[in-house]
């Protein structure tokens, strides 16, 4: 999956649902880098790539069915309220704003359409209020994906052979069996 096309739907989309998020939208590594060196002002939005699992399915046609996730963290000033409720009222609008900008966008032809997993809060400080949102979108892994390609048109086979001699005294029994069949 990936990001850019993300980061970039939410940079179109998102400041004209809500204004303060302008030019307040980035991607970045890990939650590590968020945390500690956010550099965007407040309230800010960072994409980054989550987990990937992958099922097989009995299905002729695919091989494995993966599921892509990424999150979207949402910081938010913590600093009128060290408590984090005023920053968690805040989530409810966040969240509907993510919803109009990216539930069921396309982001990979060859994919389904992005869905919602879920959201938690991960952190809060003195100034900041982290919060996490989880998206998803399927792909579906088929012949065509992988190396090994189905031999179904197989009917024709070609070989290149060379005959030798053997030593018989590398391999005696086997020539004087075969000096028998041929030389009776």
């Amino acid at each position: 999956m990936l990001i850019s096309p993300i980061i970039e739907r939410l940079k179109a989309t998102i400041p004209t649902l809500m204004p303060v998020f302008s030019n307040r939208i980035a991607g970045a590594a890990d939650y590590a880098a968020v945390e500690d060196m956010a550099r965007l002002a407040l309230p800010s939005m960072y994409v980054l790539l989550s987990n990937d699992t992958a099922t097989t399915l009995s299905n002729p046609s695919f091989l494995e069915e993966v599921e892509e996730q990424f999150t979207v963290i949402v910081v938010l000033d913590n600093q009128a309220d060290r408590r984090g409720q005023s920053a968690q009222n805040q989530i409810h609008a966040v969240r509907a704003a993510l919803f109009s900008a990216i539930l069921n966008y396309q982001n990979d032809p060859d994919a389904h359409t992005i869905e919602y997993v879920g959201s938690r809060m991960l952190s809060m400080d003195k100034a900041r209020y982290f919060h996490e949102f989880t998206f998803r979108q399927r792909i579906w892994l088929g012949e065509e994906d992988s190396t090994q390609r189905s031999f179904d048109n197989f009917n024709k086979f070609y070989a290149d052979y060379n005959l030798t001699t053997s030593d018989p005294l590398d391999q005696p029994d086997a020539q004087d069996h075969l000096d028998n069949l041929y030389n009776p």
